[in-house]
C-alpha cells in the first residue's frame, strides 16, 4: 500500500435534487462521499474519473441520466493558444492599471462577462456524524511528513514584470501642458521594435541586414508582463494556503459576490459556510524536493488592487495540474472581466511551476456544461480535452465534438466501440478494497465476514466501480 492516505465515506446515490445550472427540481443526479483526508494523488486520480469537491465532499455526476451532463475539462496549459478576445481581456486590465480608467466594455466583452464561473449546484451533503479522529489514526500509519498549514509562508506574491507603461493623457481642452504629448501607440510599437534591434545588436546577433523584425507572436507571459509599474493602480496576486483564507476582508468579499451576482439572501452567506465550502479541503498541504516551492495543497490567490481585496481564485495545486475550485470578486470591477482574467493569470501560473515540476502542465476548470449556455467559455480555452464518461480517455475539444453535443447533451466521446475502462473495477475485486474499520485496517473480504449483508456488499461495489480499482486498493473506505 502506499505511505500516503485517504480516509472516504461513501454515500451512495443521490437522485432527483434540485440542479444549480438549469434550476429545474428533481432532475440532478450525481453519487458522493466526504473525505476526511485525502493525498493530493488520490485527488488527482478521482478528477480524471469525473470527480469533483466542494469542501471536503466529493460528487460525481451521473451523466447518462441527470438533467446537465458534466463533463471534466481539461486545457494543456503550455500549447496554450489566446484568442483575441483574450488579448483585449489583459490589456484593458494593463490600460485601467496604468491609467486608472474604466473602459467601456465591447458587446463580444460583455457576452463573456455574463460568462464568469457560476456557484457550484446545490449539492445534497449529508451530515457526517460520525467523528473521525484522522490525526489519531493517520499518526499511526507510515507515510511522508504532511506539513501543517499553518508552518508554510502566509503568503506568495506573484512577480510582476517591471515594463513601464505611459501615462494617461487628458483630452486636449483639459490637456497637461507640463507633460509631453502623448504619443501614438504605432509610434510606441515602431520604438520598442527600434530598442529591440538595437538591444539585438549590441548582444551580436542577427537583425535582419537592418530591417525591421518580423513580428513574432506573443505569449501569454508577454502581455501580463506589460502591467506597468508606474501607473495609477498596482496589482499584487497572493498565493496563501486556503485554511488562512477565512479572513474579514476575503469574507466580505464573498458575501458582496454571491448577494449581487448569484443573489443568495444575505443570512446564507455566514462565515461558517464560506469556510466549508472555499477554506476546508481535505488536501493537506505537502512539500517536498520534488513539490513546487509552496508545495502540493488547496490555495487562495488574492488579487490585490491597491490595498484592496478585488477578486479570490480558489485553487488546488496536484502532481499533474493546476485544478480551478472556484472565483469570487467584487462586482464593482466587473468590467476588467475578472473571471476570464483570474482563468489566464493560472493558466500562467501552471506554466511557471510546469518549469520546477514537469509533469504539472495542464489547467483543470471543473466541467464543461454544454447544456448550460454560460458554461460554454471554457471550451474557448485552447487546446481543451473533455473526458469520456465512460472510458475515462480524453478528447480535444473540436467542431465534430460540439455538434455531437448539441444532437445529444450525453455522449459517449471515445468512437471505438470495443474500449474499455482500463481501470474497470469488477466483482473480483470487491474483496480486495481498502477498508478501515474500528481504527484498523482491512480488506472488504474480512469485513463482509464481520458485517455481511447484500446492501453492504452492493454499496461498496457501487463505490468501487466509480472510484476505479487503483484508487479501491488505496483509499482507505470508512466503515461505521
Amino acid at each position: 500500500m502506499s505511505d500516503e492516505y485517504s480516509i472516504v465515506m461513501y454515500h451512495g446515490e443521490f437522485n432527483n435534487s434540485r440542479c444549480g445550472y438549469c434550476k429545474k427540481t428533481n432532475t440532478c443526479n450525481s453519487h458522493g462521499m466526504t473525505a476526511h483526508i485525502m493525498s493530493v494523488k488520490d485527488y488527482q486520480d478521482l478528477m480524471d474519473r469525473g470527480w469533483r469537491r466542494s469542501g471536503t465532499f466529493c460528487y460525481k455526476p451521473t451523466n447518462s441520466t441527470t438533467c446537465c451532463p458534466s463533463y471534466t475539462i481539461r486545457c494543456d496549459a503550455l500549447n496554450f493558444k489566446m484568442s483575441k478576445s483574450h488579448k483585449k481581456i489583459i490589456k484593458r486590465m494593463n490600460k485601467f492599471l496604468r491609467d486608472g480608467v474604466k473602459e467601456s466594455v465591447e458587446r463580444e466583452c460583455s457576452q463573456d462577462e455574463e460568462c464568469e464561473m457560476p456557484s457550484e449546484p446545490h449539492l445534497v451533503q449529508p451530515a457526517c456524524t460520525v467523528q473521525i479522529d484522522v490525526n489519531r489514526i493517520v499518526n499511526k500509519l507510515p507515510r511522508e511528513t504532511v506539513m501543517d498549514p499553518s508552518e508554510a509562508s502566509s503568503s506568495q506574491e506573484v512577480p510582476q514584470a517591471k515594463e513601464s507603461g505611459e501615462n494617461a493623457m487628458k483630452s486636449p481642452s483639459g490637456q497637461d501642458t507640463s507633460k509631453p504629448p502623448c504619443k501614438k501607440a504605432k509610434l510606441l510599437r515602431i520604438e520598442r521594435k527600434q530598442a529591440k534591434m538595437a538591444q539585438r545588436a549590441a548582444e551580436g546577433l542577427p537583425t535582419q541586414n537592418n530591417k525591421p523584425l518580423k513580428n513574432v507572436e506573443k505569449s501569454l507571459e508577454d502581455f501580463l508582463s506589460e502591467q506597468p509599474i508606474d501607473g495609477k493602480h498596482k496589482l499584487k496576486v497572493k498565493l496563501i494556503p486556503s485554511s488562512k483564507g477565512a479572513t474579514e476582508e476575503a469574507l466580505a468579499l464573498y458575501r458582496k459576490y454571491q448577494t449581487v451576482i448569484h443573489h443568495d439572501p444575505p443570512h446564507k452567506n455566514t462565515k461558517e459556510s464560506f469556510i466549508r465550502f472555499l477554506c476546508r479541503s481535505p488536501l493537506q498541504l505537502k512539500i517536498n524536493n520534488t513539490s513546487p516551492a509552496k508545495g502540493y495543497g488547496s490555495f487562495h490567490q488574492q488579487y490585490w488592487l491597491d490595498d484592496r481585496l478585488i477578486a479570490v481564485g480558489v485553487i488546488d495545486i496536484l502532481p499533474y495540474c493546476v485544478s480551478s475550485v472556484y472565483l469570487f470578486y467584487d462586482p464593482e470591477f466587473s468590467f476588467l472581466s475578472l473571471g476570464t482574467y483570474s482563468s489566464l493569470r493560472e493558466i500562467a501560473f501552471t506554466r511557471e511551476l510546469q518549469k520546477s515540476c514537469p509533469d504539472l502542465k495542464y489547467y483543470y476548470m471543473g466541467f464543461y456544461i454544454h447544456s448550460c449556455p454560460k458554461m460554454r467559455y471554457k471550451g474557448k480555452l485552447q487546446p481543451s480535452h473533455l473526458l469520456c464518461s465512460e472510458v475515462y480517455s480524453w478528447h480535444a475539444i473540436t467542431e465534430d465534438l460540439l455538434k455531437k453535443l448539441d444532437r445529444s447533451k450525453y455522449s459517449r466521446f471515445n468512437e471505438d466501440t470495443e474500449a474499455r475502462d482500463k481501470d474497470e473495477f469488477q466483482p473480483r475485486h470487491l474483496e480486495s478494497v481498502v477498508c478501515l474499520y474500528d481504527k484498523t485496517i482491512m480488506y472488504f473480504e474480512n469485513y463482509i465476514n464481520l458485517h455481511g449483508g447484500d446492501e453492504e456488499r452492493r454499496l461498496t461495489f457501487e463505490y468501487g466501480r466509480l472510484v476505479g480499482r487503483a484508487c479501491s486498493r488505496r483509499i482507505l473506505l470508512y466503515k461505521n
